[in-house]
């Protein structure tokens, strides 16, 4: 994973570089919530405070962001990671030990982000 620096990101040019995170969408949209972080020059953090402190966006939010950055030909390195949503209707046994302390994202029916594209 590319790590979020400003002296990095200042190499790539005015593109927008996806650096972590799955690059495509599950097709069922029941089962997982995306959250996006976008690295600009403008950051107030780098390195992993970034990871910490910086915003997460839903897909609406974050499509947003990349249209004003390619507008305006701003650089920037995407990060996303997914969240099971409530209800997701997978054969998965919530009591096994990897899902402890799992915190599950509202189901899509529940979720109050803005939807892009039958996403939230």
């Amino acid at each position: 994973m590319r790590l979020p620096i400003k002296t990095d990101l200042a190499k790539t040019g005015d593109g927008i570089s996806f650096c972590s995170g799955d690059y495509s969408l599950n097709p069922n949209r029941r089962l997982y919530k995306y959250h996006w972080q976008v690295f600009t020059e403008d950051s107030e953090w780098e390195g992993m405070e970034f990871f910490e402190n910086a915003s997460r966006l839903s897909i609406a939010g974050y499509m947003e962001r990349v249209k004003q950055l390619k507008r305006e030909g701003k650089a920037a390195f995407v990060y996303n990671t997914k969240q099971l949503r409530e209800g997701h209707g997978l054969p998965v046994d919530m009591n096994h030990p990897r899902w402890k302390g799992a915190i599950l994202a509202p189901s899509l029916a529940d979720d109050t982000d803005p939807e892009y594209d039958g996403y939230k």
